[in-house]
């Protein structure tokens, strides 16, 4: 009895720490161009970067690493604070479907450019600065705007159903 409660334990720690959903939502008239990171919550490791451009007026759900495509074709890793990165390729990666349960969404610094692909000048450090915060990942915000183009930025998370929301508007 003891054995279960301690694999039911784990098992219920785990799903209250992996990766979740990221849904992003660009509702804006503007390309989105940019990084984005998700970490380990014991020393901020693993942590697996990548950088993206996202259309106007698109939405996209990526369910986990190796679900990134069409919009983000590669992720780079470390898994400790001296190793070597390592660069990843979804859809079937080993690697990326092992870092996907011990690792979060954290942020996504981006800017903002036009249909010519020129930058409006706006940037934006959008992420969870509770979590990011013990990185050395600061200051990041749950709430920006622009101040060329107006356009707002919200990032949040919900616990309940491990999903992280970047809505561009």
């Amino acid at each position: 009895m003891k054995k279960l409660f301690l694999i039911l334990i784990c098992v219920i720690s785990n799903s209250l720490f992996s990766q979740g959903t990221l849904n992003l939502f660009n509702y804006s008239v503007y390309n989105m161009q940019g990084r984005l990171f998700a970490r380990g919550s014991q020393n901020c490791l693993p942590s697996v970067w990548t950088s993206y451009e996202f259309p106007a007026s698109t939405f996209a759900t990526i369910l986990d690493y190796n679900d990134s495509l069409p919009y983000i074709g590669g992720w780079s890793a470390r898994t400790s604070a001296t190793g070597a990165i390592t660069n990843h390729v979804p859809p079937n990666s080993g690697f990326l479907t092992t870092v996907s349960p011990i690792t979060r969404w954290q942020f996504s610094w981006f800017l903002t450019k036009d249909a010519n692909g020129v930058q409006t000048g706006d940037q934006y450090m959008m992420g969870d600065d509770a979590f990011s915060a013990p990185c050395g990942t600061t200051p990041v915000y749950d709430y920006q705007i622009g101040s060329n183009t107006l356009v707002e930025s919200f990032w949040f998370y919900l616990p309940a159903t491990n999903e992280t929301y970047l809505v561009v508007q």
